[in-house]
């Protein structure tokens, strides 16, 4: 089945940030770091940091995502690691979004980078939110959510789903939250779960072409490198080679190659990194 193509009477869903002043997105950027680096301050003075985040890039390399996000003495390491750059990337890209986020399903998030990216970005536009973060595990966000609410104006709830995407059970347990939901996302979390259990990427995209309601949007970013290539007979696919061509989705942007370049004068106590990512916004039909 060929991929479809975006019709030519859909409104662009993304507009240039290039217009903004660069004092107000930087001031936004900076704030945001300000925010994790109050949050995690702890985190960042522990003496095995560097330890444990060595542990971590390591299972990124073996592709041990189950390890990876089940052990609680790692999860605060991962988030004050790399929430930095998810959470700037994740705000420029819900800044420049043109949609009314009402309810929000966030799939993967549990390390908080949707949601704070999301409320930064919502603080210019007078819109609360209705936040419904999923993950494998409980990150315990409590320092963080408790900087968010003192940091931003933007009202919103929260509410968490512990459960596994890849498998019945845990896809019964957000059947609700799919059904009901304006934008779902679904960040860095496709290609991870396509390569380490086919069986449940394909549970989980039938469970959200079955339920997600008509003219929902479904986001989906993931990195555009070759750590996302999954291998199957021979052939070499991404995630959105099983999602595009789907007659339920209605492709409204597609780039397979996106550079989010953080400013060399943002300051946090960590190294700032740029990201390459691909986007996929669709409507159900």
């Amino acid at each position: 089945m060929s991929t479809p193509t975006p019709r030519s009477s859909t409104p662009r869903h993304f507009i240039s940030r290039d217009s903004f002043p660069r004092l107000f997105n930087f001031e936004m950027e900076q704030k945001l770091l300000d925010t994790i680096a109050a949050a995690f301050k702890g985190t960042l003075e522990q003496k095995d940091f560097e330890t444990k985040l060595l542990m971590i890039k390591q299972l990124f390399v073996t592709r041990d995502f189950q390890q990876l996000f089940t052990k609680q003495d790692l999860l605060p390491v991962y988030c004050a690691h790399y929430l930095p750059n998810r959470s700037l990337c994740y705000n420029k890209l819900f800044s420049n979004m043109n949609a009314k986020f009402g309810k929000v399903l966030s799939l993967g998030s549990g390390n908080g980078a949707e949601l704070l990216g999301l409320i930064s970005a919502l603080e210019s536009k007078d819109q609360s939110l209705d936040f419904v973060l999923q993950d494998l595990s409980d990150y315990h966000l409590n320092d963080l959510e408790a900087e968010i609410r003192s940091n931003y104006s933007t009202k919103f709830t929260l509410s968490k789903q512990i459960c596994d995407l890849g498998t019945i059970e845990g896809l019964k347990q957000i059947q609700y939250d799919i059904k009901t939901s304006t934008v779902i996302t679904a960040m860095f979390l496709l290609n991870e779960i396509l390569s380490s259990n086919k069986k449940g990427f394909v549970l989980l995209v039938q469970h959200l072409v079955k339920h997600m309601p008509k003219g929902s949007l479904l986001l989906v970013v993931d990195s555009a490198g070759s750590f996302s290539e999954v291998q199957m007979n021979e052939k070499t696919y991404m995630s959105w080679d099983f999602l595009d061509p789907l007659p339920q989705f209605e492709i409204l942007e597609k780039q397979d190659s996106v550079w989010y370049r953080c400013d060399p004068e943002l300051k946090y106590p960590l190294k700032l990194n740029n990201m390459r990512y691909f986007l996929r916004l669709y409507r159900k039909n």
